[in-house]
């Protein structure tokens, strides 16, 4: 018996196509697990803390409930779900894996628990590993059936090591699933559509290996709208190809089918993935009709929401350009190079005659043009969305690639030419590790910065703006306010508080308790939450700035709070300054500074009542007088609590100013009038 199977499985899948298959999916994988726990990408946390909420719902049968986004995303909650349980499962034997003070001993309310440690991320994600690992292998097999084994193993291998892609697939977000979902979907639909038309009486057809090529593919796609709806964008472009099949363009590959044959095959593609939606979607069972107009109306809200960051500026409408500088500054440079030359190969009449698959390429083309132009007619831009082409731009790539070496005599060994482009992908992604999805395009980035054109950051840098902040005397006593929150929580020991994107003008911001602030690349490009909580900042000197791939990504400031550390760093005055106001401290000066430059003063003023709202402080050297609020006009004196001492730091602009020795005073305004004394806090040599 034994044997028979052993035969039986050789027959399907030789040994030397099995350790394809086997090193495809040990790739996948370890690259995907590699450096597990970092970065952290903030939909992530959303997307786990949903995964649990579905799973404690299911457990409670209260279907009606599991309707968390309008992605919908329920790919993704099944298996962050199931993870989140054995997750749940562990903690009772771990609790400090997962750095908790003791152990859930209910599991509904560990599912409940959303303040998560980075260690709850890694068995999702090394779960996701595995799956997508499988589907890359799988997507091999399919490509392979489709085109050749060359043409297969240097498209899989090109989106292996293709860095953007991979920092998406890395991720427990809606991309990586739907992506990989949509691409096996989208290659046994192909492999069906090129096959005779041949039928059972039915209009079904066969032999049941083309059958079942169909069924698959509506499987897979309902995995893939299950997971992000916004995969059905392919369907504009699948309506020309059938268009296009069924006028005989490509008839050499994919031979006509007739009207009839269209309406059974694509009823029953559609009505495959439908149901396959259905059962994965418990909502759809209780409540469809509402459950579908509830996820139109979020489709609508999401594609408006605007205030984005595109060619140096916030606009709410980025325009036609973005995509295809999307596709020139995140595609690498050899990624590009095949692409470039396959579409001309397909330009050029005499080129597309040399290759047999210039119907499937044409195809392909069409559906990555299409899904592109209809992501350009909505204002939501952003360029992750263009992920479910990459498989398809892969394939045109990798028989560019192939192209041009057939194109120099001699070429005989295309297993050189394929071990020398993965092994330059691979060198040219090793730099980026972990952080991938901080890769642009080299060439393009040199000639005009990408933070100059994209919002940039999704959360990576934060967790080694976490590892410096750590490090921080009585670290775990801190509070820090962090863009981004949940993912700054996630690797620091102490209390992190947010910084709201469209904060109450009524309400105190959490950052003003803050000890430390940390802003982030994209929050610093738009703006958030005030223009003027940001200039405060910036116009400061960071205590230590993240840097990935020579790219300013976070920046850590003292925040309004001084710690105990800072106030002993802090030259003692303790000079009052009006009745109610203590100067308690000042940073050192410098000894001397030039005329042009900027000079930095930080006070710790003690509030021994709660201070006026309209309380200023004036800042003069020499004849120079400059009045500014307090904090940047960012502060809430109702919420300051008596003998609260805050830090205030102020930029002076040194005027061009005959050089000398000028002392530095600082005197509270209030409606326009000193209250008070002036306080001395030392003296500066302006040189010329």
């Amino acid at each position: 018996m034994l044997p028979e199977i052993r035969d039986r499985i050789s027959s399907i899948c030789p040994r030397p196509q099995f350790y394809i298959y086997l090193v495809i999916f040990l790739a996948a994988v370890v690259l995907r697990v590699w450096a597990i726990t970092v970065p952290l990408n903030v939909d992530e946390v959303s997307w786990l803390r949903r995964g649990a909420t579905f799973m404690r719902e299911l457990l409670a049968a209260d279907l009606d409930s599991t309707y968390e986004r309008h992605h919908p995303g329920v790919t993704n909650m099944w298996l962050t779900g199931w993870a989140m349980a054995i997750n749940c499962t562990l903690q009772q034997a771990f609790p400090g894996w997962f750095q908790l003070a003791e152990p859930f001993a209910n599991f509904e309310k560990c599912l409940r628990y959303e303040s998560y440690s980075i260690s709850w991320f890694v068995l999702p994600r090394l779960l996701q590993a595995l799956v997508t690992g499988a589907m890359m292998a799988g997507t091999y097999g399919l490509m392979r059936r489709l085109f050749d084994r060359s043409i297969a193993l240097l498209a899989v291998g090109l989106l292996l090591f293709e860095p953007f892609f991979l920092g998406y697939q890395r991720f427990l977000t809606t991309d990586a699933l739907m992506v990989d979902f949509a691409a096996l979907s989208l290659l046994w639909l192909l492999l069906y559509l090129r096959s005779s038309p041949n039928t059972f009486p039915l209009g079904l057809p066969t032999p049941t290996t083309k059958l079942f090529w169909l069924l698959a593919s509506g499987v897979a796609l309902g995995f893939a709208v299950a997971g992000k709806i916004t995969i059905l964008f392919i369907l504009p472009g699948l309506s020309i190809v059938a268009v296009g099949i069924e006028l005989g363009w490509w008839k050499n590959r994919f031979p006509p089918r007739g009207r009839l044959q269209w309406t059974i095959e694509l009823t029953l593609w559609i009505a495959v993935g439908g149901a396959t939606v259905v059962l994965l979607w418990p909502m759809l069972w209780v409540e469809p009709w509402d459950t579908l107009t509830r996820l139109y109306e979020d489709l609508v809200d999401e594609s408006a929401r605007g205030h984005f960051f595109f060619l140096g500026q916030v606009t709410d409408e980025v325009g036609g350009l973005f995509y295809p500088l999307v596709m020139l500054y995140r595609l690498s440079p050899l990624f590009q190079i095949g692409l470039v030359a396959s579409v001309v190969q397909l330009a050029v009449p005499k080129w597309r005659r040399q290759t047999p698959y210039t119907p499937d390429l044409a195809i392909l083309l069409v559906l990555s043009v299409s899904v592109l132009t209809v992501f350009s007619m909505f204002s939501n831009k952003l360029d992750r969305y263009p992920l479910p082409i990459y498989p398809e731009l892969a394939i045109l790539s990798a028989v560019g690639w192939i192209s041009i070496a057939q194109s120099f005599k001699g070429f005989k060994r295309p297993q050189f030419l394929i071990t020398g482009l993965l092994t330059v992908q691979f060198a040219s992604l090793v730099p980026y590790a972990p952080e991938y999805v901080t890769y642009y395009n080299p060439i393009f980035d040199r000639v005009f910065a990408a933070e100059n054109v994209f919002s940039i950051g999704q959360g990576e840098g934060l967790e080694r703006a976490a590892k410096w902040t750590n490090q921080e005397p009585q670290a775990e006593k801190m509070r820090v306010a962090s863009w981004y929150r949940a993912v700054f929580q996630a690797y620091f020991r102490g209390e992190v508080l947010k910084i709201d994107r469209s904060p109450d003008p009524d309400t105190p911001p959490e950052w003003t308790r803050a000890h430390r602030v940390v802003l982030y690349a994209n929050q610093v490009q738009r703006q958030f939450p005030t223009p003027e909580m940001v200039a405060y900042f910036q116009a400061q000197t960071p205590l230590h700035t993240v840097t990935l791939q020579n790219r300013e990504y976070a920046w850590i400031y003292p925040g309004p709070v001084p710690t105990e550390t800072d106030r002993q760093q802090a030259i003692e005055l303790s000079r009052p300054a009006s009745d109610g106001v203590v100067l308690r401290g000042t940073t050192a000066l410098p000894p001397s500074i030039e005329a042009g430059q900027s000079l930095e003063i930080t006070a710790f003023w003690q509030f021994l009542d709660r201070p006026s709202p309209d309380l200023t402080v004036q800042i003069a050297l020499g004849d120079l007088k400059e009045v500014k609020p307090l904090f940047g006009s960012c502060w809430f004196p109702q919420t300051i609590e008596p003998e609260a001492v805050l830090r205030d730091v102020r930029v002076l602009k040194i005027p061009d100013t005959p050089p000398g020795r000028y002392s530095i005073d600082l005197t509270l305004i209030q409606n326009g009038r000193p209250i008070g004394s002036s306080v001395e806090i030392g003296e500066i040599d302006v040189k010329s």
